[in-house]
């Protein structure tokens, strides 16, 4: 089966994606799958995958409006309460701040364009060396169409072009990019 005739423009159209906005309410629409046939499930895995995105993409816009009203600590405490580990929901409230930075970014996760992994990589990046809106919207084309490996790699390239005036050798930049951490596991381990 040639899985590269299934994009999104011919699996996401009408009235049988998984998502659907009632009002104020997302209400996700679950296909039964145990008599189609592999074509039709990929499909519907293409569709599933674009409604995650979306979701995802909506989830961290709330998070960020909530920390707009609470703080970054609420938020992760909020994502605690979800069941996400300490780190993972560290990492949602970053994410979730660092992409108000970024609207047009925030705005195609929610569109499902691009994933929330990309949107996070782009909000990092911004924080560490401004994007501008131009470079912004050549990020979100590349990450469209590059997996998250890829992507990381061209995100590391364009912050380096765009710090490129600091006067630091690539060398310099890549030992000041090196980090490590340390953080509580959720079964009182130390995790480095």
């Amino acid at each position: 089966m040639d899985l590269g005739v299934l994009t999104r423009e011919n699996t996401a159209t009408g009235s049988d994606l998984p998502v659907a906005r009632v009002g104020d309410c997302v209400e996700v629409q679950l296909a039964d799958f145990a008599e189609l046939e592999s074509g039709e499930v990929v499909k519907l895995i293409l569709q599933a995958d674009n409604a995650r995105r979306q979701l995802d993409g909506y989830l961290t816009a709330l998070l960020g409006r909530f920390g707009d009203l609470e703080g970054e600590d609420a938020v992760e405490e909020l994502c605690r309460q979800f069941g996400l580990g300490r780190h993972r929901a560290r990492q949602q409230a970053k994410t979730s701040n660092a992409l108000k930075g970024l609207p047009t970014t925030l705005e195609a996760a929610k569109e499902g364009w691009i994933s929330i992994d990309h949107a996070r990589l782009m909000g990092e990046s911004h924080e560490r060396a401004a994007l501008t809106q131009a470079q912004e919207l050549e990020l979100i084309t590349l990450a469209i169409s590059e997996d998250l490996d890829q992507f990381k790699k061209t995100v590391v390239r364009s912050e380096d072009e765009r710090r490129a005036d600091d006067g630091l050798t690539p060398q310099e930049r890549q030992r000041e990019r090196r980090s490590g951490k340390v953080f509580d596991g959720d079964d009182e381990m130390v995790i480095l």
